[in-house]
């Protein structure tokens, strides 16, 4: 029985919406390697709006002497274009899902240009129009520091300062389910400019608070990259901790009234983000 022939096969994976580099490098690699050398080259592609794909599969005949330096050199040609190799995709994985509709599927013929078979416009062409693609929601957010027993006063405190057009990080709303409760708070920290501590009898129990408070506290001496602005519950002024005994704070009757907060903040919220004094509002 003849042996079934084998084949080096690459898959190539490029941006949908970015793809003039990918498929440029893609005309070339087909230009430039007879047919007994790369025995193959198909573009798969997806218009399906909510999974938009492109892949190139390249196939090397094992028997020729030029294959393994033509592998390397279609290796550095597609990086150079913006592609990305897809070792856990095979040219299997790329038919069964043609045969299941989930991708279409062009063959490239030497000689001739590979062509865009993509049905949707690219981000370039698109932007040439007058369209876009610059981030819209990237602007620094109010850090919601608090105790559980607090969640509803500061659930109604976020809605009041959405309204107001001042964004905000919440642990029930930024914290994914499974995630790493210290790993998000960083990260809340890091989009942060503002951190409000709503300070209750929980909040000085609380080790994560405590977490929170020192990590923002650790900004405020260094860099003093971020403004802090507690409000204390009647009854807890004692007990602060000593830092924030130096900064002005918004002074409430347990539990708090999210609308008189969020009136007496906005305007340092919205405002340049200057330092707090060292007075207090009461």
């Amino acid at each position: 029985m003849r042996e079934p022939k084998e084949f080096y096969c690459q898959v190539w994976q490029g941006d949908y919406g970015a793809r003039e580099g990918f498929l440029e490098a893609l005309d070339e690699v087909n230009a430039r390697f007879d047919r007994d050398v790369m025995t193959g080259l198909t573009i798969y592609w997806s218009d399906i709006p909510y999974e938009l794909q492109l892949y190139g599969f390249v196939a090397y005949a094992t028997g020729h002497g030029a294959s393994s330096a033509a592998c390397q050199w279609v290796a550095e040609r597609m990086v150079a274009g913006g592609a990305r190799l897809r070792t856990d995709i095979t040219g299997e994985d790329l038919v069964c899902a043609l045969l299941q509709r989930q991708l279409n599927s062009v063959g490239c013929v030497q000689g001739i240009r590979v062509p865009d078979p993509c049905h949707f416009n690219t981000k370039a062409s698109l932007a040439e129009k007058g369209f876009d693609f610059s981030p819209w929601h990237s602007r620094s957010r109010t850090f919601l520091s608090h105790q559980s027993e607090r969640k509803a006063e500061v659930g109604i405190l976020q809605m009041l300062l959405s309204d107001r057009n001042i964004p905000t990080w919440m642990d029930t709303c930024d914290i994914e389910f499974g995630e790493s409760i210290g790993v998000a708070i960083e990260r809340g920290r890091a989009q942060s400019t503002y951190v409000i501590f709503w300070i209750s009898e929980g909040f000085l129990r609380s080790r994560w608070c405590q977490f929170e408070f020192e990590a923002f506290l650790h900004d405020y001496a260094s860099r003093r990259s971020v403004v802090l602005l507690p409000v204390v519950e009647r009854g807890c002024e004692g007990r602060l901790p000593p830092a924030l005994t130096r900064v002005k704070y918004l002074g409430v009757d347990a539990p708090g009234d999210p609308g008189h907060v969020a009136r007496q903040l906005a305007p340092r919220l919205t405002g340049p983000p200057v330092q707090p004094s060292d007075d207090a509002w009461g």
